[in-house]
């Protein structure tokens, strides 16, 4: 598979979870699901049936970690499906590359939203709605973006 369609499948979904998220605080279980299917099939033509294989070992991980983040009030559930569904498409090797494009974004979000926030005149509280999809999805595509770089495609 051409890494580019890889790239553009992954980067488009990513993005639409972001901007809905952004848009309505909502990241759709239609959505997520889309991301998963589609994750499930293009990962094994892009990198193999091994590929998948650590695909949903990531999945499942990335999975835990979103319930555990729903349960203390930290994401939405539609955050900790949108993480998982898009952690299907990155080879479990390259978490960290994942983990830190959403903490870089996550941080940049942070202090936008507080920027905003203030610029606006509304108060900042822990209930205020974060729409943390945004950070999910740019670590996500950066991610995915340093795959190429790294010398993973396929031959």
């Amino acid at each position: 598979m051409v890494p580019a369609v890889y790239l553009a499948a992954f980067s488009l979904l990513a993005l639409a979870g972001a901007w809905t998220d952004l848009r309505t605080h909502v990241i759709s279980n239609g959505l997520n699901l889309a991301i998963l299917v589609l994750g499930l099939v293009l990962v094994p033509l892009a990198f193999g049936w091994m590929a998948l294989v650590w695909g949903l070992a990531h999945f499942a991980a990335a999975l835990l970690v979103g319930i555990a983040l729903f349960a203390i009030g930290a994401w939405g559930g539609g955050d900790a499906k949108f993480f998982a569904a898009c952690a299907l498409w990155i080879p479990i090797q390259h978490t960290a590359a994942y983990l830190v494009g959403l903490g870089i974004a996550g941080l940049f979000l942070i202090l936008g939203w507080v920027i905003w926030s203030k610029a606006r005149g509304q108060p900042m509280s822990r209930k205020s709605p974060l729409p943390y999809g945004v950070a999910i999805a740019a670590g996500g595509i950066f991610a995915v973006v340093s795959l190429p770089m790294l010398g993973i495609w396929p031959a």
